[in-house]
């Protein structure tokens, strides 16, 4: 085989990969409008004119193939409320991100205390008709310079605050995933949650645990997201003392101990 015919053989091959780059590349325009074709085509005779027709098809071909990027997902934000402005002054509430808030600090403190009927019939009148232990009298015994009366029913109340000292508030708590993934501890009875679930109510399997001395509620732990429980010490917690804390999300809360007389 001559020289002339080994260049007359590549030129056949060549003009065979170009019929075959023009049919991809007429695949391709087939979903562009009417303006990309003509202006590709213009390009497209001025290249081949150039002998660059073999790199401006894959170049072509490639941007009309390319996998479109991903886009990102939104998360939803919180919608700005009027705030009582006027026509002249439209005022609103605008809500500040929360996106990226963590529990960095959590305190657990004991809020309220009920006195036995049975015991104390004498607590419960027109002036406190639900018997109710004084606050005075709760942050003396927090700080263990008093006694909670055994049969006593008490609420400890948790409450978590982000890096900048912000409380997490019952909104927060619900946007931001913080519901029923509290514990909360005194002496071996507690209360462990794991979460909420798509309802809004707790996964099942949340844990607790009752003693001899100390009984755990339910309804103040369902209806506060996990950060309020109710629990009573009984007779045989007479004489003891109950460590307590808590925690949110992980993060420990403040610790201290319950003396029961």
């Amino acid at each position: 085989m001559t020289k002339k015919q080994d260049t007359q053989d590549e030129k056949e091959a060549q003009e065979r990969r170009n019929e075959e780059d023009s049919g991809l590349l007429s695949q391709s325009l087939a979903s562009a409008g009417n303006n990309q074709k003509n202006i590709v085509g213009t390009i497209i005779n001025a290249a081949d004119q150039a002998g660059l027709l073999d790199k401006l098809l894959s170049l072509v071909i490639g941007w009309f193939t390319r996998a479109p990027k991903p886009v990102p997902p939104q998360k939803p934000v919180d919608k700005p409320t009027p705030a009582g402005g006027t026509d002249d002054f439209p005022d609103d509430h605008i809500p500040r991100p929360s996106a990226g808030r963590k529990v960095a600090k959590v305190t657990l403190h004991l809020v309220r205390s009920q006195y036995s009927r049975q015991r104390f019939p004498e607590e419960y009148n027109d002036n406190n008709p639900f018997g109710l232990v004084p606050q005075g009298e709760l942050k003396q015994i927090e700080q263990g310079n008093g006694a909670l009366n055994w049969e006593n029913k008490f609420w400890l109340d948790l409450t978590a605050y982000d890096e900048q000292g912000r409380e997490f508030v019952r909104a927060d708590v619900m946007s931001l995933g913080l519901a029923y993934k509290t514990e909360i501890r005194c002496g071996d009875a507690f209360i462990i949650g794991h979460g909420a679930a798509a309802n809004g109510e707790p996964i099942a399997g949340y844990e607790t645990n009752d003693t001899d001395e100390i009984g755990n509620g339910i309804t103040a732990w369902l209806t506060s997201k996990g950060f309020l429980h109710q629990m009573q010490c009984f007779a045989s917690a007479d004489g003891q003392s109950f460590h307590c804390f808590g925690s949110v999300n992980g993060v420990r809360s403040n610790e201290f101990d319950i003396k029961v007389s």
